[in-house]
């Protein structure tokens, strides 16, 4: 090989080592702000020299090998857990709207008494208790789907 491509050749070789291996300075400055570049920062605290290689979403912080796929699951679960809450807010709005509108008296909801006056019904009273256990299971769920939701978080 003559000398001329072999000095060619070292050379494509460095400069794509270079491209592939560059320093970066991760700079910690006084008032413990960082500061990532390609030369130290005047006036930093500390500095840190930091090789990265091309590809790497961040200096000194790479993706793991299968962390993309992790994270399109964890962004999917999240997704369901989001949808999840607003189906249980939902349904917990709509019971409380239906107790509220439930505790207007309706006819034969009031039975008389020996005295000459009125009371409430069995009837009312067991509407009501049926609508607050409603209620009270719609709370359960929205709480469940509220756990789930920062759980996936």
């Amino acid at each position: 090989m003559r000398p001329a491509a072999l000095l060619a050749a070292l050379l494509s070789v460095a400069s794509g080592l270079a491209a592939a291996q560059a320093t970066m300075y991760r700079s910690t400055m006084p008032d413990g702000k960082v500061v990532i570049s390609d030369s130290p920062v005047k006036g930093a605290a500390k500095v840190e020299e930091v090789k990265s290689r091309a590809g790497n979403y961040a200096p000194g912080n790479p993706v793991p090998p299968g962390a993309a796929g992790k994270a399109s699951d964890r962004s999917a679960a999240l997704a369901a857990a989001e949808s999840e809450l607003k189906a249980a807010q939902a349904a917990y709005d709509a019971a409380v709207a239906r107790a509220q509108k439930g505790r207007e008296e309706v006819d034969g909801d009031r039975v008389g008494t020996a005295k000459g006056g009125a009371r409430l019904s069995e009837a009312y009273d067991k509407r009501q208790a049926a609508l607050k256990a409603e209620v009270d299971a719609a709370q359960k769920q929205l709480d469940v789907a509220r756990r789930k939701l920062n759980d996936a978080r």
